[in-house]
């Protein structure tokens, strides 16, 4: 029979101090990857995108090549009057739009070997993980959470695109002419003429 002694408490109600860790554990391989992304995932892209290089009818060379890029935390525009430039999910949520950060790409151009010239730009808008290093819900304690519209134990894993959750499902799947072996003692028991492994 099920137990009322959890809202009954004189606690119930007041976010704790400190999130569940099961929870957080459930979307972690999810929340990783995306930081890795962030952290990692775009330098590489960037260093094995080589340089396009092109000859000119006068015999120049011009070269252009990506510098560097990274994705901003969802914000405001910086032109707008508001109480506060950063945008939370709830808001997203509320008003179906996208949970996004603007995507800057800095670029280089060359002539003969000789820097003319460094543009970084702004080319488009990522969607932002919620509860990545990227999302404005990273790191915030569970009281602090409640304030900005969010559940106290917010876990994150997945994308808020037009104001609809949408999750990513992370697959493992075996890989084909790969053998894998597993250990069964049942099958022995069962059925004499099988071995152990399977």
């Amino acid at each position: 029979m099920p137990s009322l002694r959890e809202v009954q408490t004189p606690n119930f109600g007041v976010p704790k101090d400190e999130q569940y860790k099961v929870l957080l554990n459930a979307s972690i391989a999810h929340v990783d990857s995306f930081n890795y992304v962030l952290r990692e995932g775009l330098t590489h892209m960037i260093q094995s995108i080589p340089p396009l290089e092109m000859g000119l009818p006068n015999g120049d060379r011009v070269q252009v090549q990506l510098r560097n890029c990274y994705i901003e935390m969802p914000r405001v525009k910086r032109d707008t009057v508001a109480k506060t430039f950063k945008v939370y999910p709830a808001e997203c949520r509320s008003r179906h739009v996208t949970y996004k950060g603007l995507f800057h790409l800095t670029t280089s151009w060359s002539l003969n070997g000789v820097i003319q010239d460094v543009v970084e730009k702004t080319i488009g808008e990522v969607p932002i993980m919620v509860k990545s290093q990227a999302c404005n819900l990273d790191k915030l304690t569970p009281k602090q959470l409640v304030k900005v519209g969010e559940e106290e134990n917010e876990f994150g894993g997945y994308f808020i695109i037009n104001g609809l959750e949408k999750v990513i499902r992370l697959l493992i799947a075996q890989r084909r002419n790969y053998v894998s072996i597993s250990f069964r003692l049942l099958y022995s028991i069962y059925i004499s003429l099988f071995i152990l492994h399977g």
